[in-house]
């Protein structure tokens, strides 16, 4: 058995749609046995409930591995922002960028403005006491550039000991301490109990999961740094599942 986790946004989903081949390439992965499983810097909904039809994924690393579901959306794994950190952060940033608190909440978003479009309520957050009662996996800051985004990301490694910020494009996804997309990949390793792992992404958020792979795929239009860290160039999920299969 051999397990594959995906990134979502860039990787296998593309102005919210996931091209044929690689939900076909998918399905045959699982039906020869293997685990397929969505890696992703998004919160717990976007992560479970905005997926394609048809894809069904065995297991869940959503918030960049801050909670880890299996295939029946039972919680294997959870870890929250301190409140009193969260709420420091939120308001440092929120005055400035547009936010994104992601909270475990299947019913809601809570966000800086709601103007995002999406199937399920925006809250709009004008005071972090708002989401007291949530469990926060993760805050996402969205920022105008690439390089921006890490000089933001780098800012808050020097303030914020509890936490960890992942850049992704010119977004800054920030989770508790101590998770990270590889973190989520090892913990599903163990609980499926297997040796092989491979892993597929994108950008910068993705190099933990990379790293710890035994096989890692990326594309072409892939920041260097990142194809420097994998050992497969791919154009697409469904060629790495070949080349996955036929090993």
């Amino acid at each position: 058995m051999k397990i594959l986790a995906s990134d979502m946004d860039g990787t296998l989903i593309f102005h919210r749609r996931a091209h044929l081949r690689d939900l076909f390439a998918i399905r045959k992965f699982q039906k020869a046995g293997n685990k397929f499983g969505l890696c992703t810097g998004r919160f717990l909904t976007g992560a479970v409930d905005h997926n394609p039809r048809g894809l069904h994924p065995d297991f869940y690393i959503a918030s960049s591995g801050a909670i880890i579901l299996d295939k029946d959306l039972n919680v294997l794994f959870s870890k929250e922002i301190p409140y009193d950190v969260g709420e420091d952060i939120w308001n440092r940033y929120s005055k400035n960028y547009w936010m994104l608190v992601q909270t475990a909440s299947r019913e809601k978003a809570y966000m800086t403005s709601v103007g995002w479009k999406e199937v399920i309520p925006v809250v709009k957050v004008t005071d972090y006491s708002i989401v007291k009662n949530e469990n926060v996996h993760g805050l996402s800051i969205v920022v105008s550039t690439e390089e921006e985004a890490k000089e933001v990301a780098q800012e808050i490694v020097e303030l914020y000991k509890d936490v960890s910020p992942f850049v992704n494009k010119n977004s800054i996804d920030i989770v508790p301490k101590g998770c990270s997309k590889g973190n989520g990949v090892k913990f599903i390793q163990e609980y499926f109990k297997n040796d092989t792992v491979a892993g597929i992404g994108d950008s910068y958020n993705d190099l933990p999961m990379l790293e710890v792979a035994d096989h890692s795929f990326t594309f072409k239009n892939s920041p260097k740094d990142i194809q420097e860290k994998v050992t497969h160039i791919v154009k697409s999920v469904a060629q790495a599942i070949q080349i996955l299969m036929e090993e």
